[in-house]
This record gives structure tokens, sequence and C-alpha cells, in this order.
């Protein structure tokens, strides 16, 4: 079996995420203040698979199998408009 490669690089990204208030009655100002919370920002690692001018393809797991092919699980799309923060690494792994 074939190691995975040291100096692949990891991205890290800080994103804001469309959250929706628990269901129910609420007066404007319980909106109000719902609304000021920071719950939407994700932290997140992973190996930037894909990008472009609309969006990011992010892999939070990476396996290098045995006859040498790159497998790559939890996909997530993140829209380039939601991206806060971002930065690579390498030799994380």
């Amino acid at each position: 079996m074939k190691s995975i490669d040291k100096n692949k690089k990891v991205f890290y990204v800080e994103w804001q995420d469309a959250i929706t208030m628990k269901d129910g009655w609420y007066s404007e100002e319980d909106v109000a203040d719902w609304g000021k919370s920071e719950d939407w920002l994700i932290k997140q690692a992973g190996y930037l698979i894909k990008e472009n001018n609309k969006y990011i393809l992010l892999a939070t797991k990476f396996n290098l199998q045995e006859f040498g092919e790159n497998k790559y699980s939890e996909i997530t799309i993140i829209p380039k408009g939601w991206i806060k923060k971002r930065k690579f690494g390498s030799g994380i792994i």
C-alpha cells in the first residue's frame, strides 16, 4: 500500500453558513437579537479539491488507495461569497 503524500496541502476555511431559527412565534426584538449571534460561522479544514469563481469543493477525508487512486470523503461545496477567511498549510498530516 502506498503512503499518503506528506506534502499535500491542507486548506483551512472559515465560512458563513445559512441557518434557520427554530420554528415558533417570536417578537421582532427576539428575532433581531437572534440575528446578532455568530452561530453561523463554520471553521473547517480539509483538502481543496476544486476551486472556481463560484465555489470551492473541500474534502474532510483523504485516502490514497492501494492502486494509487486518490479517494475523498465528506465533501462540502462552499459558495465563494460565504467565505470569510482562508489559508493553506502543509505537512499537517
